[in-house]
């Protein structure tokens, strides 16, 4: 089940610029389709949308799909870099995008989202995380899934793991929030804090620092520096991505 959301009246979501950041390694067999689902999602929104993708040390076809790429409802802007040996990693590159992004936005409400090159997120993504965040957070840490044709894949046996998974980790969390779930995230919710959705208003971005650059984890160690800055984290339901099976790891 999932709950509903009544966004407070103010500040009225569409007011609310938002800066998408992305960190792309070698992801050129997602990226367009990540790009395009974003797209639809600042459809969606109406408001101020800029996608800002960071292609660290790339080798395959991420900076000709940037260049030739071309937006309907928001815009892009990207930057291909080559970090330092001891710094070529997920979290600098997350940090990066995050610092460009944040670059172009102006005022406290604003709002600063990020997910990965191979994710497409669902078309509500920006408005839902925007009701969460007019509903009094400070962050909202959304749900990865797995992309259908990637799940379909992994053949009957492994998509039947998968879903048993699933039902034990539901279990689990049920039995989490119950246990200790703070008064401003309620059950239903979840407990997955990956890079795959992420959202933080500005204010509160500039209130840490910036985010910090483990070489791993890097999305996790992000909402505990926000909790220990006194921010209140979401982890709601309806805010959904879907996201490759990574059979091959990269971190």
């Amino acid at each position: 089940m999932i709950a509903s959301i009544k966004p407070k009246a103010s500040p009225p979501y569409a007011q609310r610029a938002v800066a998408i950041a992305i960190p792309v390694k070698n992801e050129d067999q997602y990226l367009g389709g990540c790009l395009d689902a974003l797209d639809r999602a600042a459809g969606r929104f109406g408001g101020k949308v800029v996608i800002v993708a960071m292609a660290n040390d790339c080798t395959d076809g991420t900076v000709e799909i940037l260049n030739n790429w071309r937006p309907t409802h928001a815009t892009l802007a990207w930057s291909a870099v080559s970090l330092l040996p001891g710094a070529r990693h997920a979290g600098w590159a997350r940090r990066l995008a995050f610092d460009a992004g944040a670059a172009l936005l102006t005022n406290d409400t604003d709002l600063l989202l990020s997910t990965d090159a191979d994710t497409k997120v669902s078309a509500d993504w920006i408005m839902r995380i925007v009701a969460h965040i007019d509903a009094g957070h400070d962050a909202v840490a959304g749900r990865a899934l797995t992309l259908r044709a990637d799940r379909a894949s992994l053949g009957v046996a492994a998509r039947r793991r998968l879903d048993q998974l699933g039902r034990y980790y539901t279990a689990l969390d049920y039995l989490r929030a119950h246990a200790d779930t703070e008064p401003h995230d309620p059950w239903p919710r979840h407990f997955y804090e990956g890079g795959a959705s992420i959202a933080v208003t500005h204010a509160m971005y500039r209130r840490i620092g910036g985010a910090p650059t483990p070489p791993v984890a890097e999305d996790r160690a992000l909402f505990d520096r926000i909790c220990a800055h006194g921010g209140q984290v979401r982890h709601p339901l309806d805010v959904r991505v879907f996201t490759s099976c990574r059979i091959s790891g990269r971190a």
